[in-house]
């Protein structure tokens, strides 16, 4: 069973996260539910279907390192 809903965060490193339709399965008692985004283009769509290589998880490492400095 899912649940459809909107995103209600903003995530650092992406362009505005904000509202992205999303769908939240529910898992047994004990497990968290697992979070889908709707397939789109926009870029942590493609990459939690995707999947991120080294060279991305660490630039997404020094911005956010970056931020946190600031």
């Amino acid at each position: 069973m899912f649940i459809s809903v909107n995103f209600l965060s903003s995530v650092p490193c992406y362009s505005e996260t904000l509202n992205l339709k999303t769908m939240v399965h529910t898992r047994p008692i004990g497990l968290r539910p697992s979070i889908e985004l709707e397939p789109t283009n926009h870029p942590l769509s493609l990459e939690q279907r995707e999947g991120l290589g080294f060279k991305r998880i660490k630039q997404i490492a020094e911005d956010l390192c970056n931020v946190e400095e600031k």
